[in-house]
């Protein structure tokens, strides 16, 4: 069953040699039988293909945006010359001269040939002329639609240079589709916890088109919805996109588990391109000097992780901490008196206990791991310093001690991503600029020449992987 196009199709001839190479017992049997079932029009195509070397063919014309893209924002491509090189050490280059039929080359004749019947001929070549007009069609067809996406910018003279979206594009492996659609949101979003809104958005990008809807699964997903606080929120049952929103508004929910095998894979396929479009979405957001759409993107990324619902307490998604089952009478005023991580941690190691201990929201599954962790936590320091010379002035961030490597409690060992985020103090907050610290914990960052003398600047380092966990530090130019 193709998702795709919504109906069944025929079995791929590779799946075929791979079911029966299988046939028979490797330790028992000398030869095997493998009988294929076929309708009679299709006999024929299959002897051929089954005993016959499987033509091998080029699947850049396909994604030759992202290719050229990635080329464009790397500067190894910056004029449609420099693209035609490209393309002609390319395996498409060989196969189009080959089979040009299949990738729609024009046949270029002798001047004086008529050029009829010119497709059965046998051993006519493609000219370069014909080959040089393919490739520049190709490439001028792929630049309009990165430059449509604002991947790209075009200049009069044909120099193509790439955008930030396109190397934001590039670095996360997205489609330019996608980058686009990411940074329309950054623009226009504007209220502080609107998590739907960035879920939604993210959810409809073309990574997720591919997300299998099995025979019947339309069904399942419309009972799934009911019982998730967002739902579908407008998508179909039989889209993809509508899939993957439930799958992580399901991952969200620790108590929530899949029964089918079918889910639980679709969960994984989710997750590998989630966390990648909300750290693009990261940098989108700085580049739109967004402050409000960063930090609901670092508790996001934190939730989904840590399969906790973004508006729960976020004390409960710390290491060796869990949320106690309120009673709903109660439920809402308990939340409330909830500490945020950040200032629990701030306390003494004995207030720290105690307050585990007797609250009535949270609680430990392991207090003594609970508190070497948060022992940990306040060993460590976030260093700042500014760095000037003659033509320019360095903001240099690192983070010391034992919790700079904070992991994960579970078998996984995913360590910690910390971001900062630099803000310039003033009646209205001034973005600066968003960094990732490197793998030794530290960030260089060269602060911009417009900000005056003796501006304050607020520096925060956030984790994307413990919910509202940061250092702070306040600094002047």
């Amino acid at each position: 069953f193709d998702a795709k196009q919504g109906r069944y199709v025929d079995m791929p001839i590779t799946d075929l040699l791979q079911m029966m190479g299988r046939a028979g017992r490797p330790q028992f049997d000398d030869t095997a039988v493998a009988v294929l079932l076929v309708e009679e029009s299709k006999k024929n195509f299959l002897r051929k293909f089954l005993y016959e070397p499987f033509p091998v063919e080029s699947a850049l014309p396909a994604h030759l945006v992202e290719h050229l893209n990635a080329e464009i924002a790397a500067g190894s491509v910056t004029s449609m010359q420099e693209g035609i090189d490209y393309l002609a050490a390319t395996y498409l280059y060989r196969r189009a001269q080959v089979n040009p039929d299949l990738y729609g080359v024009p046949y270029d004749t002798d001047e004086g040939s008529s050029g009829e019947g010119r497709a059965n001929i046998v051993g006519e070549t493609v000219s370069s002329t014909a080959m040089r007009n393919f490739m520049s069609r190709l490439l001028l067809d792929a630049t309009q639609k990165l430059a449509e996406w604002q991947c790209v910018t075009i200049s009069e003279n044909g120099t193509v240079v790439g955008t930030e979206l396109g190397k934001i594009c590039s670095f996360y492996y997205l489609f330019p589709s996608s980058t686009l659609q990411l940074y329309q949101l950054a623009q226009t979003y504007r209220t502080s916890g609107a998590y739907e809104t960035v879920f939604l958005a993210m959810c409809q990008c073309e990574e997720f088109e591919g997300l299998p809807v099995r025979h019947n699964e339309d069904n399942i997903n419309a009972e799934v919805a009911a019982t998730l606080p967002w739902g579908l929120h407008g998508l179909g049952t039989g889209s993809s996109f509508g899939k993957a929103f439930l799958l992580l508004q399901a991952q969200m929910q620790s108590h929530y588990v899949w029964e089918s095998l079918d889910y639980r894979t679709d969960t994984r396929t989710a997750m590998d391109h989630a966390p990648r479009l909300l750290s693009a979405l990261l940098e989108i957001s700085a580049h739109a000097e967004n402050v409000t759409l960063i930090q609901d993107v670092l508790h996001l990324l934190a939730c989904l992780q840590r399969r906790v619902w973004p508006t729960n307490p976020s004390a409960g998604a710390l290491p060796h901490l869990k949320l106690r089952k309120v009673p709903a009478a109660s439920k809402e005023t308990s939340i409330m008196d909830v500490l945020a991580p950040t200032a629990l941690l701030a306390m003494q190691p004995h207030a720290i206990q105690r307050y585990v201990e007797e609250s009535p929201v949270i609680a430990a599954t392991n207090l003594p791991k609970f508190m070497s962790w948060a022992v940990h936590y306040a060993q460590t320091q976030l260093q700042v310093h500014i760095r000037r010379n003659d033509k320019s002035c360095e903001l240099m961030v690192s983070l010391e001690g034992p919790g700079a490597t904070f992991g994960l409690a579970q078998s996984q060992q995913t360590l910690t991503a910390w971001w900062v985020v630099v803000q310039a103090i003033g009646p209205t907050p001034q973005f600066v600029c968003l960094r990732r610290l490197s793998s030794r914990h530290s960030a260089k960052i060269a602060l911009p020449s417009t900000l005056p003398a003796a501006t304050p600047l607020q520096v925060r380092v956030t984790s994307d992987l413990w919910i509202d966990v940061w250092y702070e530090q306040t600094v002047s130019l």
